[in-house]
């Protein structure tokens, strides 16, 4: 992101309207745009329940302003996914080696803290350049001996949909899967893996209408690594935030000529 680092003007809950709670400004310090694509994320308290209300209560609107204060780019009534009280929680991500042009080992982990049904497939879903290195079944490894798993689909090269068996339950626990990726030469300014758990075996993205839960992780950088290990078997790994407590949203939108 060009310019300085952005501010967030935030009204205090104790003398903010019930409008403003829900409003979150953010001041880009001299910054100008050139034409391309651009994401954003905050983090924010998820609800119980889905909200009730008007659209302007019960979805996202998203509005650019020059420094002029003049309406550059809007979009309104963005609708929200719907609340899923799921007792997932603390993914992991890691992986075995990060230089370019180079094979790594990847691994997703999800704590289950109850059974959970109804799942048909998780979708694995690569950073723009990053292809995965799986052409046989075996490659792909579900390192849990109890996980109801039901076949892949490994026809797409920057995703990876690992089926669960039809009217099977996801039993409660911590479940590994790992594969193989190619480390691309550079790594995308938009460097985000996604897991998705879905309630179909069509599933595609994090936006496809049977998707019960999503996973937004960022993604390493060339060389990068640490002295964190997963079981003696990668050299990295980052915890994320319950997705029932606090959640990323992710704020995306392009540029360009008129």
């Amino acid at each position: 992101l060009p310019g300085g680092t952005p501010t967030c003007l935030d009204t205090p809950n104790e003398v903010a309207t019930e409008s403003q709670k829900r409003q979150l400004i953010v001041e880009l310090n001299g910054t100008t745009f050139g034409l391309g694509q651009y994401a954003f994320g905050f983090l924010c308290t998820v609800p119980d329940i889905d909200p009730i209300g008007d659209a302007s209560e019960t979805t996202w609107s998203f509005i650019v302003y020059d420094a002029a204060g003049v309406l550059q780019h809007a979009a309104y009534r963005i609708p929200p996914q719907t609340i899923a009280a799921t007792s997932v929680g603390s993914p992991i991500f890691s992986w075995t080696a990060s230089q370019a042009d180079k094979p790594s080992l990847v691994t997703f982990g999800l704590t289950f803290h109850q059974d959970m049904s109804s799942v048909r497939s998780l979708v694995f879903i690569c950073p723009e350049y990053v292809v995965h290195d799986n052409r046989l079944e075996e490659d792909f490894r579900v390192l849990s001996s109890n996980f109801p798993a039901g076949g892949l689909d490994l026809t797409h090269p920057s995703l990876i949909k690992l089926f669960v068996l039809e009217g099977a339950t996801i039993p409660a626990g911590f479940h590994r899967f790992q594969f193989r990726i190619l480390v691309p030469p550079v790594m995308p300014e938009q460097n985000l893996w996604y897991l998705a758990l879905c309630d179909n075996v069509a599933c595609m993205s994090t936006q496809d209408a049977g998707v019960m839960l999503s996973f937004t992780i960022t993604g390493f950088a060339l060389g990068e690594r640490s002295t964190e290990e997963l079981d003696g078997t990668t050299d990295a790994s980052f915890p994320l935030p319950c997705p029932r407590v606090l959640t990323w949203f992710a704020v995306f939108f392009a540029l360009s000529h008129a």
